[in-house]
């Protein structure tokens, strides 16, 4: 009897039903629709910290300890992939593709559309020179401060960048993750792999270079320690003559 009557009020409203859920469906389509298309893209770097056995010839070996390490060491290094530096040199790198590209990533911004050939020439010699030699635009020059309003306007400057841009640890495990949103897939893409690179690079240049340092440490060290050696056997020496001679 219940059922009956729930049918029946349902067939009694049935229109209206209809009606809400179609006006349902067409503003979520329009909502929708409006919304801006974003492309997450990401990637990962292996840092070989979690390694227990790296671990072992620890002198405090005590599982709270070796946990605080290791988070230093991601810390460490998820600070140094946002380095302005290097988010300095994937802005370079995103309007030089886009200033040398016939498929940008982005349109010039409508303040710069109209650059001229040698206009557009002289940014790309600048972009890269600054890119080669790993330096920031000066804002207090004007000629690098127009270009610095150039990547400002095409979204590509370091606050911009840093925005859409996610570095973090994946759980407990050994990997960084880098990810980085945009409305493009490519752009996207670009983004997180040149951060990568950039990271490498120069991770392992100055690896190299605390190596090639401590090393150098080490021989002026053994150097100064012989050197002090050979004078206390000389010394030595002198003074088992003289005592000789006074004895002959």
């Amino acid at each position: 009897m219940e059922l009956s009557s729930y049918f029946s009020l349902l067939g009694k409203y049935k229109y209206v039903i209809i009606i809400v859920v179609l006006a349902a469906v067409i503003a979520s389509f329009f909502l929708v629709k409006n919304l801006p298309n974003e492309y997450v893209s990401n990637t990962q770097i292996a840092t070989g910290i979690v390694d227990a056995s790296r671990h072992l010839l620890d002198k405090d070996n005590t599982p709270g300890t070796q946990q605080d390490e290791i988070n230093n060491e991601f810390s460490n290094l998820i600070e140094i992939i946002k380095l302005k530096k290097l988010i300095d040199n994937v802005s370079y790198q995103l309007i030089i593709h886009d200033l040398s590209s016939p498929a940008p990533f982005r349109q010039l911004n409508h303040q710069f559309k109209n650059l001229s050939r040698p206009a557009i020439v002289h940014a790309l010699i600048v972009y890269r020179y600054k890119l080669q030699n790993g330096e920031p635009l000066s804002l207090y020059n004007k000629d690098e401060n127009g270009l610095n309003e150039l990547l400002i306007s095409m979204k590509y400057d370091e606050r911009s960048i840093r925005k859409y841009l996610t570095v973090d640890r994946e759980g407990e495990s050994d990997f960084i993750t880098l990810t980085f949103t945009s409305e493009n897939p490519q752009l996207s893409a670009f983004v997180v792999n040149t951060l990568c690179k950039e990271f490498l690079n120069y991770y392992t240049i100055n690896v190299k270079q605390n190596e090639s340092n401590a090393i150098g440490f080490l021989s002026n060290l053994l150097a100064e320690k012989r050197n002090a050696l050979n004078d206390k056997k000389d010394s030595l020496q002198r003074y088992k003559i003289k005592k000789w001679d006074f004895k002959s």
